[in-house]
């Protein structure tokens, strides 16, 4: 009978296993194949945190400064590697929706991660999230602020005009801070817990508002170690 790999068999129990390549694991960021709705991290994650990175290079004293320069140089060169591996078509119509390759992730996890360690109330994932909530509100209210403008103010008011148009251009300038600080708590949360994670303002805030943790933020639950069947027999172990 000839030897049944440990793949073949995972397969046939419907265990899923992680794809390893010199004895590593590949799928550190990117974990399982993404539900619909759910997606891996890719070019928008890692410009991402090179904006996070640079918005507070000024933070990080010269020894931080230079490690994290020389990782983020490693990882800009294997997302540009990836990149030259890319059809032209693609690479040129949709250079950051391009997924990130195994040595990329890899990359890209190990920069995050001593970003975290080092600063973790600037770089770690609750605090990113809790400066993408911020903006993600200041830019509601903005947009808010710009529609009772322009419906209830009296037009006889000096400068009236400029009122609604001037909230409705802050609410835009803070969609910007909002969107980057989504994608790097996405990076992060994806290559600590090896999953994909969908952002839902309305459900985070829902939780913080009745004291309750999100699911994104509560711990993965260990599957329950019972008694099954074994393939092929129809007898229980």
């Amino acid at each position: 009978m000839p030897p049944v790999s440990r793949r073949t068999l995972a397969a046939v129990q419907g265990v899923a296993t992680p794809e390893t390549r010199g004895g590593r694991d590949v799928s550190r960021c990117t974990g399982a194949r993404p539900r619909a709705g759910e997606g891996a991290v890719n070019g928008f994650h890692v410009h991402a945190v090179g904006w996070i990175l640079t918005a507070n290079a000024l933070s990080l004293r010269p020894p931080e400064a230079r490690e994290l320069s020389g990782m983020w140089a490693e990882l800009v060169q294997a997302r540009a590697e990836d990149l030259r591996r890319a059809h032209l078509l693609l690479r040129l119509l949709f250079p950051r929706s391009l997924p990130l390759s195994p040595s990329t992730q890899e990359a890209l996890a190990t920069l995050v991660g001593r970003m975290a360690a080092q600063h973790p109330e600037r770089f770690g994932g609750e605090a990113l999230r809790r400066r993408r909530d911020h903006w993600a509100l200041q830019a509601v209210l903005d947009f808010l602020l710009s529609v009772l403008a322009a419906t209830w103010l009296p037009k006889a008011w000096p400068f009236v005009d400029a009122i609604a148009p001037a909230f409705f251009l802050m609410g835009c300038g803070s969609l910007v801070p909002t969107l980057t600080l989504w994608r790097a708590a996405a990076a992060v949360h994806c290559c600590s817990t090896h999953r994909p994670v969908i952002w839902s303002l309305l459900r985070s805030l829902s939780s913080r508002a009745s004291g309750t943790r999100p699911a994104s933020a509560l711990p993965a639950s260990t599957p329950h170690k019972g008694r099954g069947v074994v393939p092929g027999s129809g007898r229980r172990e």
